[in-house]
């Protein structure tokens, strides 16, 4: 048992390193196994329980369609699992430190995610449960959160990262991060025809 730093308790859950994730499945050199299993044999067979969940999970990098991404700490679960209807919905907050590459000097930093979490999951093999479009299934007596933590975090991330707001970024000419030395490149010459357009984009 842990603490954390507003003097919570929660259960810590080390996983092997060298391991990663692969199309929602964790995988390591033995194989593959599912990692955020929750115990639901009690709370699937009576409805209007609810059970409260607060653990923190060390989990391996994730693949995702651009890069490699890493956890800088655990990942924090704060959920209550409901049983209505004899459909498990699980609702709640995940708190993750994630190592992120900064969109303008490509340096990796550490990027804070709050994400919200929300999933209804139904037993596949329980007759009478009628599942909603968006409702997840799950077989036996544990629940795999893996895949919806993961999206979860995924969908909380900006479309674009810096690790500071005055970050200067790469010289176009040169490649040298302007963070860390200066170069005596041309300042960027841009065409007047697109001068209107360049202030028009965000700025960062």
């Amino acid at each position: 048992m842990c603490s954390d730093i507003m003097g919570n308790d929660y259960q810590r859950e080390t996983l092997t390193e060298g391991s990663y994730f692969l199309y929602n499945v964790f995988c390591d050199m033995t194989g593959c196994i599912e990692l955020i299993e929750i115990d639901v044999s009690r709370l699937k067979n009576n409805s209007g329980e609810i059970k409260k969940l607060n653990i923190a999970v060390d989990m391996p990098p994730v693949l995702s369609e651009v890069e490699k991404i890493e956890f800088d700490g655990p990942v924090k679960l704060d959920l209550v699992l409901t049983n209505v209807n004899n459909t498990i919905v699980v609702e709640g907050d995940i708190s993750a430190k994630l190592r992120l590459a900064c969109g303008n000097c490509l340096d990796s930093f550490t990027f804070p995610v709050q994400a919200e979490f929300s999933e209804t999951y139904y037993n596949e093999g329980r007759e009478g449960i009628e599942p909603g479009e968006f409702y997840t299934p799950y077989n036996g007596d544990k629940l795999d959160l893996t895949p919806e933590v993961i999206k979860s975090i995924f969908v909380a991330l900006p479309m674009r990262v810096v690790c500071r707001q005055d970050c200067k970024g790469l010289c176009p000419t040169c490649g040298r991060n302007r963070n860390r030395e200066n170069c005596d490149c041309a300042p960027e010459t841009i065409d007047p025809r697109l001068e209107m357009l360049k202030k028009l984009l965000p700025k960062d």
